[in-house]
């Protein structure tokens, strides 16, 4: 891919034609391949104006059509609209607990390569920053790729890593931050490394918009996502975007309060869902069943051969994830429920007792939802990190020609 063309400027077209064009090529680079009329109404705009802007820019060598081939289907109905793969590729990298990993993704949306690194638990900022780059460096080269093709960088944190922005938020108050990152700047730090732009948001956001892009997600406008993992993270997604709130922290779901009597919580609040539904804490009642230790993987072999405190263990949790399931879509009326993060290995019985408990807590006409289990798995975050520095990529040049006199 090192020949990849510069998007360049046209000067043809009238004032209108140039707008529609650069919307439709922003909807593209945001949101993938799309038929015209999925065009027209994420853009707004009748189906005629559309057509004229992807033919502009089709004879622009912006985009592109998707061949039978590529698309999976036949005949021009339905036929798929990208920007051309040529102009360009940006990488996702996501800092997980005991990993990092990197996707190179191009701007048609197409996964060029993928590239992981084990890390000890509690990694320090410099362990973990030569290795990032190193990762980000062997990504782009899987891809085919020379630097110059690189459109940015997109980067997956656990909320509270750093106090640096978080997708606009102004910064976390020292006592979230984990020990050792207090005065760690990552986009600073990765910038001056390898010399990209690079744009941060938190991993629960950007496992959402993975899943939104590239995985259970995709097709839906308005969703709410649920990480469960150690602790219980989310994502709000309305009209097709996440939305991260006035301060970034929008889906911090585990810390809805089912029960204001319930167990103490590490927010200081009694009875958030995280302490029902975060891993540990559903392994909590188990432990004295297992004196040679318990961990979360021996849980779902035990699970799957039928234990009986262990399927109470996951649908308990599960129920609870579906109790605040079931108030988010009073709230935001969702067309799905999407579920991530490790628990969902367990399978069918967590889609199963989210349903029941979504069904106890909501109302008739927001109960009719769809919930969905995660396809990406670990591979999320670092996908929606790079759909992140997609939607930050450079657009092409659009001038507008003075208007008539």
């Amino acid at each position: 891919m090192s020949n990849a063309a510069p998007f360049r400027s046209a000067a043809s077209g009238t004032p209108g034609s140039r707008s529609a064009a650069a919307r439709v090529a922003g909807l593209l680079r945001e949101r993938g391949p799309l038929t015209r009329a999925q065009l027209a109404r994420a853009a707004g705009m009748p189906k005629s104006t559309v057509a004229a802007a992807v033919a502009e820019l089709a004879a622009e060598g912006v985009v592109r059509e998707l061949g039978a081939e590529e698309r999976g289907g036949r005949g021009r109905p339905g036929a798929l609209v990208c920007l051309d793969p040529r102009r360009g590729l940006v990488v996702g990298l996501q800092l997980g607990l005991v990993h990092i990993r990197a996707a190179a993704v191009d701007v048609a949306h197409t996964v060029r390569a993928e590239r992981d690194r084990a890390l000890r638990p509690h990694y320090s900022a410099a362990e973990a920053l030569p290795v990032a780059e190193q990762l980000v460096r062997e990504t782009i080269e899987a891809a085919a790729a020379a630097p110059e093709d690189v459109l940015g960088l997109g980067l997956a944190v656990p909320l509270g890593l750093t106090d640096g922005p978080v997708e606009g938020a102004p910064g976390l108050p020292p006592s979230t931050m984990r020990p050792g990152w207090e005065s760690v700047d990552l986009v600073e730090e990765l910038q001056g490394r390898l010399g990209l732009p690079v744009v941060l948001d938190n991993d629960s956001n950007c496992a959402a918009r993975g899943e939104l892009l590239w995985g259970a997600a995709k097709g839906y406008s308005d969703v709410v996502f649920f990480k469960l993992h150690i602790g219980v993270g989310g994502a709000v997604v309305l009209d097709g975007k996440v939305r991260p709130g006035r301060s970034g922290t929008a889906g911090e779901f585990g810390h809805l309060v089912l029960d204001p009597a319930g167990p103490l919580c590490r927010c200081g609040n009694r009875g958030c869902l995280e302490t029902y539904a975060g891993t540990t804490a559903l392994m909590h009642d188990l432990r004295p069943w297992f004196p040679d230790g318990l961990t979360f993987d021996l849980l779902l072999e035990r699970l799957r051969a039928g234990d009986p405190a262990c399927r109470r263990a996951v649908a308990d949790a599960a129920t609870r994830v579906g109790q605040a399931a079931g108030l988010l879509c009073n709230a935001l009326d969702p067309e799905a429920v999407v579920l991530g993060g490790p628990l969902v290995r367990a399978g069918d019985l967590v889609a199963e007792e989210v349903g029941r408990g979504l069904r106890l807590s909501c109302l008739r006409a927001t109960a009719d939802v769809d919930i969905v289990l995660a396809t990406l798995d670990q591979r999320a975050g670092a996908l929606g990190a790079a759909g992140l520095a997609l939607s930050a990529a450079p657009l092409p040049a659009f001038p507008t020609p003075p208007l008539p006199r």
